[in-house]
């Protein structure tokens, strides 16, 4: 116990100033967002599209059978959809018109 307890000081004795306050802005930062707000259907679809195309590019580059794995990656995109909208059926979209 009390060699874990060393290890812990040594982190927090040794972590340089800003990155303790980096920390604490993303604290911040994190808590207000998560207050329901408006998000705008761009950065509503950002990272989803993001992890599409990196799960894609990892099936075709690094898989020796990708057919396989397109089929199913599709046949489970279908589920996931609906379960999105399950889990966020009062989803405020702001509209850029």
């Amino acid at each position: 116990m009390a060699d874990a307890l060393k290890i812990v000081f040594q982190i927090i004795h040794k972590t340089p100033f800003w990155v303790w306050v980096v920390l604490v802005i993303l604290i911040k930062r994190g808590t207000a967002l998560t207050v329901e707000s408006p998000v705008s259907l761009k950065r509503a679809c950002i990272m989803p599209a993001i992890f599409i195309v990196w799960g894609l590019n990892t099936i075709i580059y690094q898989f020796g059978n990708p057919n396989v794995l397109l089929n199913f990656y599709v046949v489970s995109l279908i589920p996931g959809f609906f379960l999105s909208y399950l889990l966020y059926p009062d989803l405020k979209l702001k509209c850029n018109t």
